[in-house]
């Protein structure tokens, strides 16, 4: 797990180093991982793939969030964190320039979330 993710960073600073550069990632969920691009998942060819992520505070409760991925292949991946630092990671996702990645454990909760932003993202 920390291997694919380590290739998912790597795969995007790679990405960064070239001008004009413009990186594809639709919906991929291996093992506990899922990631993709909000404006490559948007404009794929399939009407199965989706990503997303979205926070809640209901009145008299706590914040929580969740992620949600399903692939082409309609595997699907999702998590729940109640993380204040995970919530704030969620609410800065908003442009479809915009890719997500999150990691489930076991039991459906959020061990990370990360958003990046960038050019390179269309």
């Amino acid at each position: 797990m920390k291997r694919m993710m380590l290739l998912v960073v790597l795969s995007l600073i790679s990405s960064m180093l070239y001008a004009g550069y413009a990186a594809t990632f639709e919906v991929t969920i291996s093992g506990n991982l899922a990631y993709g691009s909000l404006r490559d998942v948007r404009y794929s060819s399939d009407s199965t793939q989706y990503i997303s992520c979205y926070t809640q505070h209901p009145l008299g409760g706590s914040s929580y969030g969740s992620c949600m991925a399903r692939n082409a292949a309609g595997t699907y991946k999702s998590c729940f964190t109640t993380d204040p630092g995970m919530l704030a990671t969620i609410r800065s996702l908003g442009s479809t320039s915009d890719y997500v990645w999150f990691i489930a454990n076991a039991s459906g909760g959020c061990e990370r979330i990360s958003v990046v932003s960038g050019s390179h993202m269309l």
